[in-house]
């Protein structure tokens, strides 16, 4: 298709255009024809400079190179592969390229460390332009060179190079050279392992949860130390002429005809159909209150209010108490958390804590308890805890001074509860709840307190807002 005069390309390329100027095989060559032009102009013979009298006695020589080169990885990674950010500062005096015209900026990228300074395009890696508009004031740039994992080979080693644009790489155009030097988890990320076919020799030192399916045909000497977990299908015909030390956990499926002289003292997990006659105080988790009726002035009182208890549990295991006014009383519910100590009990205290206003508690209030376990969850798969219950409820009242009276602890309507209510029985002569104490103050004295000793006792859990001030507090028994 032809070409623009030499000069002309020859200045574009240090413009970084040349290919737009000369046919250089690609598809908009047809484009580039040039179309005739008609100059005219009316010559004069220029007239000649008179020389300085002082010309100076050397022509100025260009110095060498000078400036400020850095590099990192700031990229690593199968999915992103290999991010290599090269920087400079105060570029001056750049060499001339491998073509041979003045430098118009630099390219950087990533190398290969076998190769030497003479290298083609090919062998850069993520090659990039930094193009100066002047090269005769220092310059300054940055440029992220990216290279997919896949182009980069995990048993190589890999330089960050800078050279004079335009043109191939030399050993006088290249002016950085620098190691890129991968962490282990740099390398790890950017050349994961992939896992081997082919199983290791050594076994594993855990066994396999699963049994062999034959057994041995000699016996171990030593006995194991758990029962299997299915019992032998057929009885030894002679019984042992010891008995075992421990007894069996689970009892037999049918029971025996005789009964035992002395009787377990365990009891088992799930009640019996029928209660028995024979009075036992062991009712299984019951909700406790210390009264069912609380005078305003003691429920406003921290050191009274109302004991919230639930009896019969396994030690560690946490309940949650909910307070919910039942009688359109201007009060919010609160929701109190409890954990078993040592003796089964979950214990905590709620009271008033709006001492200016005490009449917006007077009403009926109700205790709830969510259940635990398959006695609260028939059919669900998931771990029960050691003492499983159905949800616990109870009621107590707050009423005006002078009117309570002496009276049991809150009903518990659970089914694993009493229906006699909670442990209340401590009440002083004088009405209010109390432990039994004959002080004589209005209103009864110190709550009881059943279950779990009394540590630290903190309030402000669970507190609610009405109006300017907070209706409820609770304290929490610390085992």
């Amino acid at each position: 298709w032809g070409s623009f005069p030499q000069d002309w390309v020859d200045f574009n390329v240090e413009t970084g255009q040349a290919a737009y100027w000369y046919t250089s095989g690609g598809q908009v060559d047809a484009k580039k024809t040039a179309a005739p032009i008609t100059i005219d102009y009316t010559a004069e013979i220029p007239e000649e400079p008179e020389p300085t009298e002082d010309p100076t006695e050397d022509p100025e020589v260009p110095g060498d190179f000078t400036g400020e080169t850095t590099h990192e990885v700031t990229a690593a990674s199968e999915e992103d592969g290999l991010g290599v950010t090269v920087a400079g500062t105060d570029y001056e005096n750049l060499p001339q390229a491998a073509t041979g015209k003045d430098a118009v900026g630099v390219y950087s990228a990533v190398i290969d460390r076998e190769k030497s300074n003479e290298f083609t395009s090919d062998d850069a890696l993520g090659a990039q332009l930094s193009f100066f508009q002047d090269t005769s004031v220092p310059n300054s740039f940055e440029q992220v060179s990216e290279v997919d994992a896949d182009e980069l080979d995990e048993a190589k080693d890999y330089d960050a190079v800078v050279w004079a644009a335009h043109g191939n790489g030399t050993e006088e155009t290249v002016l950085y050279r620098e190691s890129i030097d991968l962490t282990e988890e740099q390398r790890d990320a950017l050349f994961p392992e992939d896992p081997t076919e082919d199983p290791t020799d050594d076994p594993t030192e855990d066994p396999t949860g699963d049994p062999t399916e034959d057994p041995t045909d000699d016996p171990t000497e030593d006995p194991t130390e758990d029962p299997t977990d299915d019992p032998t299908e057929d009885p030894t015909e002679d019984p042992t002429d010891n008995p075992t030390e421990d007894p069996t956990e689970d009892p037999t499926d049918d029971p025996s005809e005789d009964p035992s002289e002395d009787p377990s003292e365990d009891p088992s997990e799930d009640p019996s159909d029928d209660p028995s006659d024979d009075g036992s105080d062991d009712e299984g988790v019951q909700i406790e209150l210390s009264t069912d009726q609380v005078e305003v002035s003691d429920f406003i009182d921290a050191e009274k209010g109302v004991e919230l208890s639930v009896t019969g549990l396994s030690e560690g295991t946490e309940v949650e108490f909910t307070v919910a006014p039942t009688s359109d009383q201007n009060v919010e519910e609160s929701v109190l958390s409890a954990t078993a100590g040592e003796d089964g009990v979950a214990s905590t205290i709620v009271y008033g804590t709006n001492t200016a206003n005490p009449e917006d508690y007077i009403g009926e209030y109700s205790v709830t308890v969510p259940g635990h376990g398959e006695a609260a969850n028939a059919g669900s798969e998931a771990d029960a805890p050691e003492v499983a219950f159905e949800d616990l409820s109870a009621e107590f009242s707050v009423v005006a001074d002078g009117e309570g009276d002496d009276g049991e602890g809150g009903s518990d309507d659970g089914d694993n509860g009493s229906d006699e209510g909670g442990s209340g029985d401590g009440g002083s002569d004088d009405g209010g709840s109390g432990d039994g104490s004959d002080d004589g103050s209005d209103g009864g004295g110190d709550l009881p307190r059943t279950g779990a000793s009394i540590g630290g006792l903190f309030a402000g859990i669970g507190a609610i807002a009405v109006g300017a001030g907070a209706l409820f507090a609770s304290r929490r028994r610390r085992s």
